[in-house]
């Protein structure tokens, strides 16, 4: 959307290589928290491309293999 809807952001340089941006509900802020609290342990079990992936799969987010973590 921001791409796509220029005029209503117009500070927006746009993107920077290499991260992504995720919103939340303000319901899950405690559950966020403690996720990013526990990154470190959690990644022991899932990569964070692994996840990073799942993520975009679960909300319908197309991509490109060859474009992530280039």
């Amino acid at each position: 959307m921001i791409l796509r809807e220029r005029t209503l952001f117009l500070n927006f340089p746009g993107w920077q290589v290499g991260y992504s941006g995720f919103t939340y509900h303000i319901s899950s802020k405690a559950s966020l928290i403690s996720y990013v609290k526990n990154q470190a342990e959690h990644h022991k079990t899932i990569s964070f491309k692994n996840e990073l992936i799942s993520l975009l799969k679960e909300n319908g987010v197309d991509y490109r293999g060859e474009y992530l973590f280039t």
